[in-house]
């Protein structure tokens, strides 16, 4: 081990430990470890066609930049499908989701949030920011003059997920779901009902994974794509991503 890599397991380490200690809740420092990454590539910086989507839409979401720029690239790899139905569950005021309707603009887009129907809250480690009611008009509105120029196909769900019913009703099969609540019993329960629908070669992100204050999320991924014949990749970002086999 050099010199260098010794320095920097033990600052890695320093700062794990912090935040241990400062945290609200414990976690478990072996699966959760503050580190550096080993590659700093970041060419979300210099890709003009991402930062032309992203300069319009950083303000009507909470998602990181390098976050975005993974789910920018990802719909760009199931562009060539050309059909199916682009499902986000966590829509927040619409920014995500015009960032998917731009790379794949012939799918039917669904966005879905509760937008101010009740759920469970969790303040376990950090604060959550959930969407309000006055939040679906943002987003209705943001996504009409973000396509302007061209046909809106876009619907939104206003409820709490998942529902049976409003999924059952989805005709078609789902080419690219988003998948960006905090809930491991949502993930679960949805992706009973998500994952018949989902073409083979059809993506799933999950935009919580790995995070710090969502294990249970984490746990319940791992347990699914360890069941289903799928491919599992962990994004340095902070998201889990099942490609259908």
């Amino acid at each position: 081990m050099t010199i260098t890599k010794s320095i920097l397991n033990c600052v890695e380490g320093f700062l794990t430990w912090l935040v241990h200690m400062v945290a609200k809740n414990s976690f478990n420092k072996t699966l959760y470890r503050f580190n550096f990454p080993e590659v700093w590539y970041s060419p979300w910086r210099e890709n003009r066609d991402f930062q032309a989507i992203y300069e319009k839409i950083s303000s009507q979401t909470l998602i990181s930049e390098r976050k975005l720029f993974d789910l920018y690239s990802l719909a760009n790899q199931v562009a060539h499908f050309r059909d199916g139905i682009v499902l986000e569950i966590g829509s927040y005021r619409g920014g995500s989701g015009a960032l998917l309707a731009s790379v794949l603009p012939e799918m039917q887009l669904i966005l879905w949030d509760n937008w101010g129907k009740p759920v469970v809250e969790s303040t376990y480690f950090i604060q959550k920011t959930y969407a309000v009611e006055s939040d679906l008009s943002q987003a209705q509105n943001f996504m009409r003059a973000f396509q302007l120029n061209s046909p809106l196909n876009c619907n939104f769900v206003s409820d709490v997920f998942p529902n049976s019913h409003i999924i059952n009703s989805h005709s078609g099969e789902y080419t690219f779901v988003h998948f960006d609540i905090y809930d491991e019993n949502a993930f679960l329960e949805g992706m009973t009902l998500l994952w018949p629908k989902l073409r083979v070669g059809g993506v799933f992100v999950c935009g919580g994974y790995g995070a710090i204050s969502l294990s249970g999320l984490t746990e319940q991924v791992n347990l699914f794509v360890k069941r289903h014949n799928c491919t599992f990749i962990q994004s340095q970002s902070g998201q889990g991503v099942i490609i259908k086999r």
